[in-house]
C-alpha cells in the first residue's frame, strides 16, 4: 500500500512531491508531474516585489494555479516584510493552491541581492520575524524551502527550529548549503539531524530518485521526498517510485515513449501559455532533457534548441522517423 504523509490539516496521496525550478515548473509541467502521480506540485518561485509592484506576468503565474489539477505550494521569494504582506494578499485573491511556500533556498546572486533566498539564512532573528508575519497574514498553511544554510550544513538545526517557532507547518530541505550551489554530494546526515528534532513534517530533497530513495528513506526517515531537476525530462519519475514503493518495474524510457511526453509537454505549454514565443524559449531548455540518457542526445539537442515556435518542436519530433539511425555520444542525464 502507498503511504501518504500529512501536512497540517491536508493529506497527500504520497510521499513525492514535484519542486519548484525557475523557468521549468509552470503549468504543463506541474499538470504532466500530477498525471504521472505527484502528491503535491510547487510553482516556480514568484516575486513578492514584483507582485506588489503590479506586474502583470507575475500576476499571471499566480493566476495560472486556478487551473491545476492538484495540490499546489504557492511559493514567493522576498526579504521586504512590506511587499510579502501586498503579495500574500494579491495571491489570496488571485491563487488557487493548498500552502503557501517561502523560498529560503535559491543561491543565484540576483535573488541574493535582493537579501532573499538563502541571504535570509545569514540572519535568524530576521527571518524569524518575517516567517512569524508570514504565517500570521496567510489564511493557508505556511511552509518553507531551505538549504542546510548558508555555508554551514549545521545549521540547519537552529534554522529548522527558528522555522517552527515561527509557525511554519512543514520545511522541505535540500542537502546542500548556499555556497555549495549544486556541487557535490547532499549532505543527507544533516537533514537527519533536522529530522531528529523537528515536530513538523519534513521533505528531503537533492539527488533523489529511484536508486537511492530507499536509502534516503532508511537514513533521514523524512516524511516525504521532492524530486527537482530529476523530473526534467522524466515526469514518469513519479510512477517510478510509485511502482517502485510496490515492487513494481520502471516505466522504460525509449524514444517513442518520450517523444509523447514532450509532445504532450508541448500541448499543455501552448493551451497555457500567455507569452507562446516566450515558452517556446523556455523549452530549448527543457525539451533535450526528455532524450539525455539516448546515444543520439547530442543531435537532438542541436535540432530542438533551433525551434523558434512551439510547432517547431513538433516537426522536428514528427521528421524524426528513425532516431537510432543517429549517432553520437550518451551524454547522461545529469547528476543532480
Amino acid at each position: 500500500m502507498i503511504k501518504e504523509f500529512k501536512i497540517d490539516s491536508v493529506t497527500l496521496k504520497n510521499r513525492y512531491v514535484e519542486g519548484p525550478m525557475a523557468g521549468f515548473t509552470d503549468l504543463a509541467m506541474r499538470t504532466l508531474a500530477f498525471e504521472h502521480g505527484a502528491s503535491l506540485a510547487y510553482t516556480e518561485m514568484i516575486s513578492a516585489n514584483a507582485l506588489a509592484y503590479g506586474s502583470s506576468e507575475t500576476l499571471d503565474m499566480v493566476k495560472d494555479t486556478q487551473k491545476d489539477i492538484g495540490p499546489v505550494a504557492l511559493q514567493l521569494f522576498g526579504s521586504e516584510i512590506p511587499n510579502i504582506k501586498k503579495a500574500i494578499a494579491i495571491v489570496e485573491t488571485y491563487g488557487k493552491y493548498t500552502f503557501l511556500d517561502f523560498n529560503l533556498g535559491c543561491p543565484v546572486p540576483k535573488v541574493m541581492k535582493q537579501n532573499a533566498g538563502s541571504h535570509l539564512l545569514k540572519d535568524l532573528d530576521y527571518l524569524y520575524t518575517l516567517m512569524k508575519t508570514i504565517v500570521e497574514t496567510s489564511h493557508h498553511p505556511v511552509i518553507a524551502k531551505t538549504r542546510l544554510g548558508f555555508s554551514n550544513p549545521e545549521d540547519i538545526v537552529n534554522i529548522v527550529k527558528t522555522l517552527e517557532a515561527a509557525g511554519v507547518k512543514a520545511i522541505a530541505i535540500h542537502g546542500r548549503t548556499r555556497d555549495e550551489f549544486y556541487l557535490g554530494k547532499p549532505h543527507y546526515d544533516s537533514i537527519a539531524k533536522a529530522k531528529e528534532i523537528a515536530t513538523v513534517p519534513i521533505i528531503a530533497n537533492g539527488n533523489i530518485d529511484v536508486s537511492n530513495v530507499d536509502k534516503v528513506f532508511a537514513k533521514v526517515k523524512p516524511d516525504a521526498v521532492m524530486i527537482c531537476r530529476k523530473a526534467l525530462g522524466h515526469p514518469t519519475i513519479f510512477t517510478d517510485l510509485l511502482n517502485h514503493e510496490e515492487g513494481k518495474e520502471s516505466v522504460v524510457d525509449s524514444f517513442n515513449n518520450q517523444k509523447t511526453l514532450l509532445l504532450e509537454h508541448l500541448r499543455l505549454e501552448a493551451e497555457s501559455s500567455h507569452n507562446p514565443l516566450k515558452s517556446a524559449l523556455q523549452m530549448r531548455a527543457i525539451a533535450p532533457t526528455y532524450f539525455i540518457d539516448f546515444p543520439y542526445a547530442r543531435q537532438m539537442r542541436t535540432a530542438l534548441v533551433k525551434c523558434q515556435t512551439l510547432s517547431d518542436y513538433v516537426a522536428v519530433l514528427n521528421g524524426v522517423v528513425n532516431p537510432e539511425s543517429l549517432s553520437g555520444e550518451n551524454n547522461g542525464r545529469a547528476n543532480v
